[in-house]
């Protein structure tokens, strides 16, 4: 039932795009699933890696990375691909024209290789262990992840798969041009607009520059405290440390 009231008018199907132009299907094919198990072990997997990349990046920047780099721009770059497989081999254009796709696997790899290779990066990545006894590398995670779904996840298509992970890939090391992707002055903007309010005020929104990949370590009221000059200050150790100390010292039997 699943399958036939929703999936139907979701998944990516090449000839429903382009030939009855059915443009919906670029952005909404992750939210139609062939089965209630597929949907359940993909949502295991996204939920914890989106957590992840929201908390660093923020609720809108996420949100659109998601929607353009590795939702839209995979399914563009898959009928391409597929289109000119038809045209180099006639022979199975027939076959992978009939070849649909749907499912959320493409975010979780995406996610996975974003959020790994940005640990990998700036030195904060953590092995893992499988079965509290397996020590997996951080940097083989990404590839084990593409692996389970293509090959033990149904309707997962390899193309869309791999593309999602090359485009976070690119993205991580910066090689998208700038052009492309909007500035964390422009996510602030829109988080002022009257018509995102809804979801700028959600309890659980995270603002782009307030994300809570980095924490505070001074404020204008410890910074003096940070800060001393002590070239003037004369040498009476004992005296200062006694004064900064909140308590006071007694030896054990004095009076």
């Amino acid at each position: 039932m699943y399958s036939q009231t929703i999936s139907q008018w979701l998944y990516l199907d090449i000839e429903k795009v382009t030939s009855n132009f059915e443009l919906q299907r670029l952005v909404l094919y992750p939210f139609s699933s062939t089965s209630i198990t597929k949907l359940i072990i993909t949502t295991i997997w996204l939920f914890p890696e989106l957590h992840k990349i929201e908390t660093k990046h923020g609720s809108l920047k996420t949100a659109w990375s998601i929607l353009t780099l590795y939702t839209i721009l995979p399914a563009v770059g898959y009928i391409m691909i597929i289109k000119i497989i038809s045209f180099s081999f006639p022979i199975y254009d027939q076959a992978v024209k009939e070849v649909v796709y749907s499912g959320m696997p493409g975010w979780v790899v995406a996610l996975i290789f974003w959020s790994n290779l940005e640990d990998d990066r700036d030195g904060s990545g953590q092995d893992r262990m499988l079965a509290g006894s397996i020590r997996l590398p951080n940097k083989i995670m990404p590839m084990l992840a593409l692996l389970f779904f293509v090959l033990l996840v149904p309707d997962s298509s390899l193309i869309l798969n791999l593309l999602a992970a090359v485009i976070a890939c690119l993205y991580v090391y910066e090689k998208i041009p700038k052009a492309f992707l909007p500035s964390d002055e422009t996510y602030t903007r829109f988080e002022q607009k009257s018509w995102l309010s809804l979801l700028t005020q959600a309890p659980n929104y995270v603002p782009v520059n307030q994300n809570g990949a980095y924490l505070p370590i001074t404020n204008p009221s410890s910074t003096s405290a940070l800060f001393v000059n002590t070239s003037n200050r004369p040498n009476n150790g004992a005296t200062s440390l006694n004064s900064n100390f909140p308590g006071q010292g007694y030896r054990l039997g004095s009076s």
